[in-house]
C-alpha cells in the first residue's frame, strides 16, 4: 500500500506525456461511475490565505496526508512516503476521522511533530480542527480529475494537466489560463456515503476535434477569418509595465475573400483575466472600416463604445493580480455580422475572432 500514491503519480505523469484534447478528456470520463480516491480541502494560515491539502484512506485503516505547495508539489504531512523532494512523514496526529455523510474530516492532537519545519507548520494548521471536504480527486487510467459540488452551481469538474494546472472540463469557470467549461456531461451526481460519482453521456459533438472548452452547440466553429496583431504585446510574453495605464495598440488583418463578401459589419476588442474570468476592457461597435486601434486611453474611438468592465469602469483597466501571482490575460478582437451589439454576452455571436494571450505578475 505504501507505494500506491507514488505509483499513481508515476503512471499519471507517464500517461500524460500525450496531451489530450478537451473533447477526448470529456469523452474519457463520460458514462462512468468512478469511486473517489483522494479528498481535497483547504485550511487558512495566519494571514487567511488558503492552504490546500490532500488525503487518502489507507488499506488497514488510517489516512495519508499531503500538502499541495505553492509550486504545485505534494509535500507529505502525515503517514506518507518521501515524495517530490520532501522527506517521509511519520504518524503525526493521534487521530484522523472522516464523516462521509457530512463530507468533513477531523484531526486530533499532534503527538509527533514533523522534523521538517514547513511540514510542521502545515500540520499545526490542522491540529484539533475539522474541515469540509471541498473537492474530490480520482484517477482514470493515468489521467487525474477533480470535482466539487455546490448547491447553487451543481458539480464542476477539472482535469489535472501534465504541467500541474487545473483545466475546466464541465460546468467550471475560467482558471489557470483556460477558458471556462459549460455543461459538457449529462446527469452528473455524487453519493457521498459511497464516494461514487455518476457521470452520464457527453453532450459534445464527437465529430468536433477542436481543443475548445465548451460544448459544440454553445461554441460556434469560428473559421480564422481575422488575425489580431500588435507591436506592443506578444503571444505568451509578459505585459510591459508601460500598459499599466494605457491600452496597447492593435491592428487586425481580414482575409480578402471575407472583405469581398462584406460579411463583417462591426468589431469589438476585449481584455480578460482568464484566471478569474473577469473582463478588464471592452470596446464594442467599432465600425467595419476600422481595423486598428491606437495606444490608449481611448474613449468612444471612431464612434465605437466603451462599456463597463467587470470592475464597473467603462475604460481600460490594467492587470492587477495579487502580489506574486502570475495571471493570464487575453486580448481578443471579435467580428460581427451586425453593426451594433449591446454587451459581453454578444461576444458569443461573433462570426470571427482572434486573440493574443499575455502574462502579468502582481506587484
Amino acid at each position: 500500500m505504501k507505494w500506491i500514491f507514488i505509483a499513481f503519480l508515476h503512471t499519471f505523469i507517464f500517461n500524460n506525456l500525450y496531451a489530450k484534447t478537451f473533447n477526448e478528456l470529456v469523452e474519457k470520463i463520460s458514462n462512468s461511475t468512478p469511486t473517489m480516491q483522494y479528498l481535497f480541502w483547504v485550511a487558512k494560515d495566519s494571514s487567511s490565505k488558503n492552504v490546500p491539502y490532500l488525503t487518502q484512506s489507507k488499506e488497514g485503516g488510517g489516512f495519508a496526508v499531503w500538502h499541495f505547495t505553492l509550486d504545485k508539489k505534494w509535500q507529505p504531512i502525515h503517514s506518507a512516503n518521501a515524495f517530490d523532494g520532501f522527506p517521509k512523514a511519520e504518524n503525526v496526529f493521534d487521530d484522523i476521522s472522516l464523516d462521509k455523510i457530512k463530507e468533513a474530516i477531523t484531526f486530533g492532537a499532534i503527538t509527533n511533530n514533523p522534523t521538517d519545519d514547513t511540514a510542521n507548520q502545515k500540520a499545526v494548521l490542522l491540529e484539533s480542527k475539522d474541515f469540509n471536504i471541498g473537492w474530490y480527486f480520482w484517477v482514470n487510467t493515468g489521467d487525474a480529475f477533480l470535482f466539487s459540488e455546490s448547491k447553487s452551481k451543481g458539480i464542476s469538474i477539472w482535469y489535472f494537466t501534465p504541467d500541474k494546472k487545473w483545466q475546466p472540463i464541465h460546468n467550471a469557470g475560467a482558471f489557470d489560463g483556460f477558458d471556462k467549461a459549460d455543461n459538457t456531461l449529462e446527469n452528473v451526481s455524487f453519493e457521498a456515503s459511497s464516494g461514487v460519482l455518476t457521470i452520464g453521456k457527453s453532450i459534445l459533438d464527437t465529430n468536433d476535434t477542436s481543443d475548445g472548452n465548451q460544448p459544440k452547440e454553445n461554441k460556434p466553429d469560428l473559421p480564422k477569418g481575422i488575425t489580431l496583431k500588435s507591436n506592443d504585446v506578444q503571444e505568451g510574453e509578459f505585459l510591459s509595465e508601460a500598459y499599466s495605464s494605457l491600452s496597447p495598440a492593435f491592428s487586425w488583418d481580414v482575409q480578402s475573400d471575407i472583405k469581398d463578401k462584406d460579411i463583417i459589419k462591426s468589431y469589438a476588442i476585449s481584455l480578460k483575466d482568464l484566471d478569474v474570468d473577469k473582463y478588464h476592457w471592452n470596446i464594442i461597435n467599432i465600425p467595419k472600416s476600422i481595423t486598428s486601434l491606437p495606444k490608449g486611453p481611448l474613449s468612444n474611438y471612431e464612434n465605437s463604445r466603451n462599456i463597463p468592465n467587470d470592475f464597473g469602469t467603462p475604460s481600460y483597466l490594467a492587470p492587477f493580480p495579487p502580489a506574486g501571482e502570475t495571471h493570464n490575460y487575453k486580448f481578443t478582437v471579435y467580428a460581427f455580422a451586425t453593426s451594433q451589439i449591446s454587451g459581453t454576452n454578444d461576444y458569443n455571436n461573433a462570426i470571427y475572432k482572434s486573440s493574443i494571450t499575455v502574462k502579468y505578475t502582481g506587484k
